[in-house]
């Protein structure tokens, strides 16, 4: 900003319209026609200020966003509050607005609007003027005139309402985005009662897929795909990077307290990350202090957690019945006279409990100001009669920023997390497991004491064994910034960030065998011991594991406006650097299960193992970017980084990772002229993201170690022998992106709209050749991965909101629609001749599984003799009938194809309301799959199983009850009928809030107060359902593995003071 001889109230006009400040001030108290001349460019605004006012007699009070100018002299600080004003301050659509500020002119008396928009002043007397001012709006002065209630309507200010998205080390204002990025203020998130904050993500981020494949208390980190597969090596998660830091932690263990916004880049944004860019890129701002007051902020959660969607498995008699056992041998089961078992009951609490807190606080001055934050969440184990099992977890944080000197900033970051994790010595879904290969005619105990079920398993094997597995890991993360504004030299920067992050994690499992009981015919109890389950003598195993990573970055800043040409560029260097070590101590059998300790275990030396690693990684990388934009109309972005990481050889090791964007806003053109439309913007990318999880030293041959070779023999000889074969130019996979978008802002920016089309062509991925050369040639098996394989991924998505409100009543609506959809290109696939050319998975999506295809049953003998009706192996009424694919007159393995479908979504959705109506507010959160399909072959009925209820009611009998499916141990394929519908559509968050009156709490110290109640899971309206199988998106193909899922009802309460 240069401005020659021009008056102090011309200055604050152009501050005003270059940034979010807005100045209060007595026009009698300073003299705004004063002339000045200004040269400054990207100084903090204490620097204008200090330059401004430097020989005057004004003072100035930053309070967040509103700059108060006084004379400098003492202020009375306390009135004559012989007035009281109330009102409400609204927008200029009639919607309240929460955080307004509302003070009595000339003084520092004022306060807030609460979240309805009111607000309650003392002032000195009937006859002052407030001056009311709200970010994105015109500051307006009104004149009470001896009125007690008001109602305020401000003016929103165009130019200032910009929103501000994170991008990759940096921010842009919404408007000037070229690429696709979606981004969530942490407050949304808070309201959704999961303990991982990935979870938080689901149906809120259009393209992004959240699923936990493990509910398990302290083991539940969900699975996040953005748009779909990037790769079929199984690189497919995104990368995390919080406050600039890349691999700093994982998402789900941060406390989304701290959260300010959560930004997802999700196509040639993502470039410059270079060689970790193909999954996406989710960056993580936390908050951190602003000027003012300190402010506290206390909520607490206490919520209750129970299983949804539990499988139904059949009962004794309807097990009997299916077994071909007589009326006479069913009935007792019937009438209740013998009792069946129903053994999730058993295993599953109907309800355990889950709590979260956390206390933050914030505030700050022109030099120093801060954010700190405690945080804890704790998690109840879910079986049945388990005490120990679950898990706890204790964040903080502290965020510091100081101004040293009018050019100089310095920011010190420390956040730690401590989690105690107890599970149990078998997994929750092991335990589960077990429910469905136990038959309900077994009871659960004899004489009190547990039984034993199929090949001696138990369904309480977990609850019940004195094992478990545990684990504390301890985060710590430290990270110093510097910011400094280099003289001379108009808007150039240099800022720099060092950041080092140790993880350490102890480890202790004890296992023991379990003991099961049973009577011998004379009533007497007998002990076994499962063998091998989980073992057969008691084992303790003990681990330490400590990674130490640092990342050092270093980038310069140059930001300049030549009249309607504005440009924003950087040039940056980063290193990272990765050590870690692991050790592990074993003994395989104890005398004695009361000391499980390493020093009590056997002295065997065959029954003692030790074990130990250490391993380095780096990383270095060059990159840069400059942003374009003229008159805020044409868009234009290129960023480029270099790469070089140790997981190649010296030939391979460096990478370019190039993203060119550019966008055009339609709506500044003079010739657009559609009054409704207020924003239109069209947008395209283009970049290369790149994939180096692949593995290490796959460019160098693999030898192993040898158990020993016997000469002679009597003579045991250890040794080397060699495994895979060197692949020297082993490289990056690359995915090159590109992307079509439109922006659309309407009716008063009441409706905004964003479309996307996507398409990624993935190339270079690591495959073993299946057709130039096979295991036939006999070195096949050893040939290492190479860049072979390619692979296509396209799709779009529709993001829209609307904001309105009737009176009091205000309410949000954003609904989001993504489809995805993969194909296969190349991954070298033998020659599958004539008859088997249809399994071909070149051309088609990748995971989808092989099946037959139905095409009815065997109902009757006629159906068995019909020679154009075909079925697999010998064929018995009730059967399926298979088409015959090839037309070879035979069903066998040949005839499956491919399906279309797998278990990832091709369609996913997302739906969120929110609204508020005097002091009351509510938020509903849904999200919906489409286009997934799961098989249920594993469940069809078996002899000795715990088989679904479905299944059984619906087996073949006989020619009067065909039933839908084939007889008992019949017909348990993967084909067109087993495999199922999975989509579904979920109520994920539903809150219901009341912000007590501010008039009730500052009586008691408090700024406000707010009860709540939270809904987690709620409800979920899938056919899927029809089944009851379990869970839609948590059940697994083809497993008795029942993944539980489970909802959770939360009471909670906010605090501000």
């Amino acid at each position: 900003m240069k401005l020659d001889n021009v008056t102090i109230e011309q200055v604050f006009n152009k501050i005003e319209s270059i940034s979010e400040f807005r100045f209060l001030y007595e026009t009698d108290a300073i003299d705004v026609k004063k002339n000045v001349s200004l040269e400054i460019k990207n100084k903090k605004i204490d620097f204008v200020l200090e330059e401004l006012f430097r020989d005057s007699n004004v003072k100035y009070d930053l309070l967040d966003r509103q700059i108060l100018l006084t004379q400098r002299q003492v202020m009375q600080n306390k009135i004559n509050q012989s007035f009281n004003v109330s009102g409400i301050v609204l927008d200029n659509n009639g919607i309240p607005l929460p955080g307004a500020t509302i003070l009595e002119k000339g003084t520092q008396n004022g306060v807030q609007t609460d979240f309805d928009g009111k607000f309650n002043l003392k002032v000195s007397s009937s006859d002052i003027i407030l001056v009311v001012s709200f970010v994105g709006f015109k500051t307006q002065e009104v004149e009470i005139n001896g009125q007690m209630n008001l109602s305020i309507s401000l003016e929103e200010d165009t130019a200032k309402l910009e929103e501000v998205v994170i991008t990759g080390y940096g921010s842009q204002k919404r408007t000037n985005v070229t690429t696709a990025i979606s981004q969530i203020k942490g407050d949304n998130l808070v309201k959704v009662a999961t303990p991982t904050l990935g979870t938080s993500l689901t149906g809120q981020v259009p393209g992004l897929l959240v699923t936990t494949p493990i509910s398990e208390p302290g083991n539940d980190t969900p699975t996040i795909l953005v748009r779909g597969l990037s790769t079929i090596t199984g690189a497919n998660a995104p990368l995390i990077v919080i406050d600039g830091v890349a691999n700093a932690d994982g998402i789900n263990r941060l406390d989304p307290n701290d959260i300010e916004s959560v930004t997802v880049l999700k196509d040639a944004s993502a470039a410059i990350y270079g060689a970790q860019s193909a999954g996406g890129v989710i960056l993580i701002t936390t908050k951190r202090g602003e000027i003012g007051k300190p402010k506290f902020n206390f909520s607490t959660g206490y919520g209750f957690v129970s299983p949804i969607s539990v499988p139904k498995y059949s009962n004794a008699a309807l097990q009997l019945k299916g077994l071909g056992f007589s009326e006479e041998v069913i009935e007792p089961w019937l009438d209740g006279t013998n009792k069946g078992t129903d053994w999730l009951d058993e295993v599953l609490k109907n309800t355990s409990g889950q709590q979260r807190h956390s206390l933050t606080a914030s505030g700050g001055s022109e030099t120093v100001n801060y954010f700190a934050s405690l945080g804890y969440v704790s998690q109840e184990g879910q079986v049945t009669g388990d005490n120990q099992s679950g898990n706890k977890q204790y964040n903080f944080r502290s965020n510091i920023d100081a101004k040293l000197s009018d050019r100089l900033k310095l920011s010190f970051d420390v956040s730690g997390r401590r989690q105690d994790r107890v599970l149990l010595a078998r997994s929750l879904q092991d335990n589960i497991r077990n429910t469905g290969l136990t038959t309900p005619l077994q009871p659960a105990y004899v004489q009190g004491m547990p039984t034993g079920g199929r090949v001696n398993q138990s369904a309480l094997i977990v609850a019940k064994s004195e094992g478990n597995r545990k684990d504390i890991v301890d985060v710590l993360g430290t990270t110093i910034r510097l910011d400094y504004d280099i003289p001379k030299i108009d808007g150039l920067t240099f800022k720099m960030f060092g950041n080092i992050v140790t993880n350490q994690q102890y480890g202790k499992d004890w296992l023991v065998p379990f003991i099961y009981y049973d009577e011998d015919a004379n009533g007497n109890l007998i002990e076994y011991e499962a063998i091998g389950r989980p073992v057969n003598r008691p084992q303790l195993t003990e681990r330490f594991d400590r990674s130490t990573s640092l990342t050092y970055n270093a980038r310069f800043n140059y930001s300049k406006n030549f009249g309607l040409h504005n440009i924003d560029a950087f040039i940056a260097y980063e290193q990272y650097k990765l050590k870690s070590n692991f050790i592990q101590a074993q003994r395989l059998d104890f005398d004695s299960t009361a000391v499980p300790e390493l020093f009590a275990g056997t002295t065997d030396p065959n029954l003692i193992r030790n074990n130990g690693s250490s391993n380095e990684s780096a990383r270095q990388n060059y990159f840069g970017q400059i942003s374009y934009d003229y008159d805020g109309k044409y868009l234009f972005q290129f960023h480029l980084r270099r790469d070089a990481s140790e997981r190649f050889s010296e030939n391979e090791r460096v990478g370019y990772f190039p993203g060119i964007s550019a966008g055009w806003l339609i709506s500044k053109e003079e010739f657009f002229n559609v009054s409704f439309i207020e924003h239109l913007k069209l947008r395209s990318s283009w970049g290369i993201l790149g994939n180096d999880a692949i593995g290490r030293f796959n460019y160098l041959s693999l030898y192993e170690f040898a158990p020993g070779y016997v000469f002679d023999g009597s003579l045991v000889v250890g040794g080397n022998r060699e495994g895979l074969l060197a692949a020297p130019n082993t490289t990056w996979e690359k995915k090159e992106t590109r992307n079509l978008g439109f922006e659309f802002g309407m009716f008063d920016r009441k409706l905004f709209l964003e479309l996307d089309f996507f398409k990624y062509i993935t190339s270079d991925i690591l495959i073993s050749r299946n057709a130039t050369v096979t295991d036939v040639s006999g070195i096949g098996s050893q040939l290492p991965n190479e860049n072979l394989g390619e692979f296509e991924n396209k799709g779009f998505e529709i993001q829209t909101t609307y904001r309105n409100n009737i009176g009091d009543f205000n309410y949000n609506i954003s609904a989001n629609f993504s489809r995805t959809k993969n194909e296969t290109i190349f991954i070298d696939e033998p020659d599958f001749g004539e008859s088997r050319i249809h399994q071909s998975r070149e051309g088609r999506p990748w995971g989808t599984p092989l099946m037959y295809v139905v095409e009815g049953r065997f109902l009757s003998q006629a159906d068995i003799d019909d020679p154009n009706k075909l079925g697999l192996g010998n064929v018995q009424l009730g059967d399926w009938i298979y088409r015959d694919i090839n037309n070879d007159g035979i069903i066998n393995v040949d005839d499956r194809v491919i399906s279309d479908y797998n278990e990832i979504p091709q369609i996913i959705m997302g739906l969120n309301i929110s609204a508020s109506y005097k002091g009351f507010d509510l938020t509903v959160n849904t999200h919906a799959n489409a286009k997934v399909k799961k098989f249920t072959h594993f469940y069809i009925a078996g002899e000795i199983n715990n088989t679904a209820e479905y299944y059984f009611k619906n087996l073949y009998y006989n020619e009067a009850e065909p039933g839908t499916i084939p007889a008992l141990n019949r017909g348990r394929d993967m084909n067109s009928v087993t495999q199922k519908d999975a989509s579904f559509v979920r109520i994920k968050t539903l809150e219901l809030g009341y912000t007590i009156p501010n008039k009730y709490m500052n009586k008691i110290g408090l700024d406000n107060a707010r009860i709540y109640a939270n809904g987690y899971n709620l409800f979920t309206f899938s056919k899927f359902n029809d089944y009851q199988l379990g869970d839609p998106e948590a059940f697994v193909s083809g497993s008795f593995h029942y993944q539980p899922s489970f909802k959770t009802i939360t009471i909670g309460l906010n605090l501000g003071f």
